[in-house]
C-alpha cells in the first residue's frame, strides 16, 4: 500500500533502527551461513556479490543473443539460406582451382625437364628458323595437352611465357577460392560456437530458442530474485547510513538545511525508490532552507530528482507542470494529446500578456506558432511540450514520441471510430468484436430529449443520467463499453 512521509520519519529513530538491525542480521544469517558472526557491511557485500552474479546471467543471454543475430546474418549474407550445400560448392570450387594449378605445374616441368634435355648445339643455334619451328614442335610435345591453345605458339619462349602466364593466374584465382572456403568455414565456426554459447547461457532459464518464452522466465526467475536482492541490499544501506550518524539524524528531526535534507532523500529513496506526488504538491517537497542576510529563505532542490515519470501528461497543463520538471535531470512523458485536454483558467488575453512580458511573443500573429510548440498556456499540455522536445520520430504521420499501439480495453467496434478518427489507423484492437447477446450495440446513438443545468462548478443532465441507469438495469452483464 501507499506510505506517507510519516511512514519513513517513524523509522529514523534510534529504537526502531537497532530493531531493524537485529531482524536483518538475524535473517542474513539463514540466508548466508557460509558468513561467520556477519555484520552488516559483510551482508551488504555478500548481496551486493549475488546481484552482480544473478545479473550476469541476464547479460550472458544478452551477449549470447547479440552474437548469434550477428553470426547467423553473417552466415546467411554470405552463405544463404543452405550453408551447406554452399560450403559445398566452394570445396568443389577449391578442388576444380587445384587441380587447374597440378596440371599446369606438370605442364611447367615436363617444358623444364624437355629444355634441360637439349642438347648445346641445339641451344647455339636455336635462333635458325629451322630450328626455332622444331624446338617449339618438340616444347610441345613435351607438355601433351596439359596446356590447351597452344597450336598458335611458334617459339620455346611463347610457350614458357604462356605457360607461366597461365600458371600465376591459377594460382591467384586458387588463392580466392581457399580464402572464400576459409571464410564460409569460418563463418559456420562462428555461428556453431554461438549457438553453444547460446544454449549454455540460457540453460538457467530451461533452454530453448523462443525468446519470449525466455523473457517471461527471466521475469518470473531471475529478475524477480533480482529485485528480492535488490530490495535487502538498499535496506542494508539503509542501517550503514542510520549507523553512520545516528544521533546527527535523529537531533536534526526537524532541521531543513540543504546539508541535512539531500542526505535524508537519499536514505528515504533507499528504502522508497518511488515516490508518488502531484504537480502541485511536489515543488514544495523538494526544498531547503538558508540564511541569507539573515533572514531563512527558501530554495528548490532542481535537477536533484534521477527521473520524473508523468503520467496522463495530455492532460496536464505544462504552467502546472514546469516547475516540477526543472527539479528532475531527466523526464519519461506518458500521456496522449487525442484524449482529454487540460481545462486552463487563464483567458486568452492575459495568455498573450504573459508571453509579451516574457519576450516570447513579438506580435499577437505569432502566438498560433507558440501554441503548436506547446507553450501556451490556453491550448498546451505537458505531453504536447515533451513531444516538441522529444528527437525520437519513427512515424511520420503521428506526432513525435514512442507509441503503445495495443489496445485491450474497448471492444472493436468502438476503438476502431477513434482508431480511424485519430490515429491514422495505426492502433491493433485485441480485445475483440462485442458479444452478439450484449443488447446494446457497442457504439451507437441515441437522441435523449434532456437539458443540462449547472449545479455548482459541475453540469448535470438527469434525464441523461436516468437514461443510462435504466439500460444498465435492463442489460446488467455489460458494464463496460457503453459509448
Amino acid at each position: 500500500r501507499y506510505q506517507t512521509e510519516e511512514f519513513q520519519a517513524e523509522r529514523e529513530t534510534v529504537a526502531y533502527v537497532q530493531r531493524a538491525k537485529d531482524a536483518y542480521l538475524q535473517f542474513a544469517a539463514a540466508a548466508f551461513p557460509e558468513l561467520i558472526n556477519p555484520d552488516l557491511a559483510s551482508v551488504v557485500a555478500a548481496l551486493q556479490k549475488r546481484l552482480a552474479g544473478e545479473a550476469e546471467k541476464l547479460a550472458q543471454i544478452d551477449r549470447a543473443n547479440s552474437a548469434l543475430l550477428v553470426t547467423r546474418s553473417a552466415e546467411k549474407t554470405n552463405l544463404g539460406d543452405d550453408p551447406d550445400a554452399a560450403e559445398a560448392l566452394r570445396v568443389k570450387a577449391v578442388v576444380t582451382r587445384k587441380a587447374a594449378v597440378e596440371k599446369l605445374q606438370a605442364a611447367r616441368a615436363a617444358l623444364d625437364q624437355h629444355l634441360a634435355s637439349e642438347s648445346l648445339l641445339i641451344a647455339v643455334i636455336g635462333f635458325l628458323s629451322s630450328v626455332k619451328g622444331k624446338r617449339g614442335l618438340r616444347a610441345r610435345l613435351a607438355i601433351g595437352d596439359l596446356v590447351p591453345g597452344l597450336e598458335t605458339a611458334k617459339r620455346v619462349s611463347d610457350i614458357a611465357d604462356r605457360v607461366r602466364t597461365d600458371l600465376r593466374a591459377a594460382a591467384e584465382v586458387l588463392q580466392s577460392a581457399d580464402q572464400a572456403l576459409a571464410k564460409a568455414r569460418s563463418l559456420r565456426r562462428d555461428f556453431q560456437e554461438a549457438e553453444r554459447n547460446w544454449a549454455r547461457a540460457t540453460a538457467v532459464l530451461g533452454g530453448g530458442d523462443d525468446f519470449d518464452e525466455l523473457e517471461r522466465r527471466a521475469d518470473l526467475d531471475v529478475r524477480f530474485f533480482l529485485f528480492l536482492l535488490a530490495t535487502h541490499y538498499w535496506e542494508g544501506r539503509w542501517l550503514l547510513a542510520m549507523e553512520a550518524d545516528l544521533a546527527g539524524i535523529v537531533a536534526s528531526k526537524g532541521k531543513n538545511g540543504k546539508a541535512t535534507v539531500i542526505p535524508r532523500w537519499h536514505r528515504r529513496m533507499m528504502l522508497t525508490p518511488c515516490a508518488v506526488a502531484t504537480f502541485a504538491s511536489l515543488p514544495g517537497k523538494m526544498t531547503y532552507t538558508r540564511l541569507d542576510r539573515g533572514k531563512w529563505a527558501k530554495e528548490y532542490l532542481c535537477d536533484f530528482i534521477d527521473l520524473l515519470i508523468v503520467d496522463e501528461a495530455g492532460q496536464v497543463l505544462s504552467e502546472v507542470a514546469g516547475a516540477s520538471f526543472s527539479l528532475a535531470k531527466r523526464a519519461l512523458v506518458i500521456g496522449d494529446t487525442q484524449q482529454i485536454e487540460p481545462i486552463s483558467s487563464v483567458p486568452r488575453l492575459v495568455d498573450v500578456g504573459n508571453l509579451r512580458n516574457s519576450g516570447l511573443l513579438a506580435s499577437e500573429a505569432d502566438i498560433d506558432a507558440l501554441s503548436d510548440r506547446g507553450i501556451c498556456s490556453t491550448s498546451d499540455s505537458a505531453m504536447r511540450l515533451a513531444q516538441q522536445a522529444c528527437r525520437v520520430s519513427p512515424y511520420p504521420n503521428l506526432e513525435k514520441g514512442l507509441y503503445l499501439f495495443e489496445h485491450r480495453r474497448c471492444y472493436h467496434e468502438i476503438i476502431s471510430f477513434s482508431n480511424a478518427l485519430c490515429y491514422k489507423g495505426k492502433l491493433r484492437p485485441l480485445r475483440g468484436k462485442a458479444p452478439l447477446d450484449a443488447g446494446l450495440p457497442a457504439l451507437g446513438y441515441l437522441h435523449i430529449g434532456g437539458r443540462v443545468f449547472t449545479s455548482g462548478s459541475s453540469r448535470a443532465n438527469p434525464l441523461g443520467a436516468q437514461t443510462i441507469a435504466a439500460w444498465r438495469g435492463c442489460f446488467p452483464t455489460q458494464r463496460r463499453g457503453i459509448s
